[in-house]
């Protein structure tokens, strides 16, 4: 796999988020995600990874899509059909592969702006990623505010990117051409079974996005995963507007380095005397999702994520 060194700025093109995107925005042909499966089996936690990309079209209902398919290993020996996708006026429509399902899930509607409402009725499907035959289906109703948006500049060309938010909590982000940052078919996903997160997003063989927070595009329970979530220190208020602020009763900091969804590092502090309370003003940060790294004394490293009000 060829790596380019990507780059994901803010641009501020005025008021109004528009989308951008000239041609395709989610389905490109030669586009490959990666997103790590987190989820708590009977005795462990359970995690693996999967590799979506589109092969070849089909028609149905009088309707042009790509065909979905998905690996599970690493080596990408046996790959499952996942579903049909299309796009059409810049909104992306997804199939579920289930016998008595012709429901098209509203996966991503770019041409909503900050304020509207994205109504979506989908079929909700249950994989089990070790035995192909187990899938559940269910249909599934939900309401979404665009609650932000903005410009981003992806492999040099300006992407619309949105907040989206349930009952204004924090549900997902989307960027054009990348999708969700939950994988390419979960964005909206607030009731999926375990957690779900994009690792890496690769186009023409060339990596474009790889997650801040993970240093490989493919973990299983074999992997070394770094923790998601960790408890030892608080990290408060969550969404934060003016201040965030650090707390430990048992450790204390060495470092703090804060990274933006694209990886960039917009703030990092080192301690020469090492302390177990700290705030940070968050209030130049533009809104959206952020990740804390934050390096104790003992030279551990706690991963933590914030949503930037």
């Amino acid at each position: 796999m060829k790596v380019k060194i990507f780059t994901l700025v803010i641009a501020l093109f005025g008021a109004i988020c528009t989308s951008t995107a000239q041609n395709n925005t989610i389905v490109n042909e030669n586009s490959a995600w990666a997103t790590l499966y987190s989820w708590l089996g009977p005795d462990s936690l359970v995690k693996s990874t999967g590799y979506h990309f589109f092969d070849g079209d089909t028609v149905f209902n009088e309707k042009t899509y790509k065909k979905v398919f998905k690996y599970w290993d690493e080596q990408h020996i046996e790959r499952f059909f996942t579903g049909l996708i299309r796009e059409e006026n810049k909104k992306t429509y997804f199939i579920y592969p289930h016998p008595n399902n012709t429901i098209e899930t509203l996966l991503y509607d770019f041409s909503l702006e900050t304020g509207d409402t994205l109504f979506q009725v989908r079929a909700i499907i249950y994989e089990n990623p070790f035995d192909s035959l187990d899938i559940g289906y269910f249909l599934d109703t939900a309401y979404y505010l665009v609650e932000k948006c903005d410009t981003i500049i992806f492999n040099g060309e300006p992407r619309k990117r949105m907040m989206l938010a349930i009952d204004y909590s924090y549900v997902d982000t989307v960027i054009e051409t990348i999708g969700s940052l939950s994988g390419l078919l979960s964005p909206l996903c607030y009731d999926c079974t375990g957690f779900r997160e994009l690792l890496c997003y690769t186009l023409n063989g060339e990596l474009l996005y790889k997650n801040p927070k993970y240093s490989e595009c493919y973990y299983n329970n074999l992997s070394t995963l770094p923790t998601i979530e960790q408890s030892i220190f608080s990290i408060f208020p969550n969404p934060a507007t003016h201040t965030l602020f650090i707390t430990s009763e048992n450790e204390k900091i060495s470092k703090i380095d804060i990274f933006d969804i694209t990886g960039r590092n917009v703030y990092n502090k080192r301690f020469e005397n090492y302390s177990s309370k700290y705030e940070i003003t968050v209030s130049g940060l533009l809104t959206g999702l952020y990740f804390i790294q934050i390096k104790t004394e003992k030279g551990q490293t706690l991963s933590y994520k914030f949503l930037k009000n």
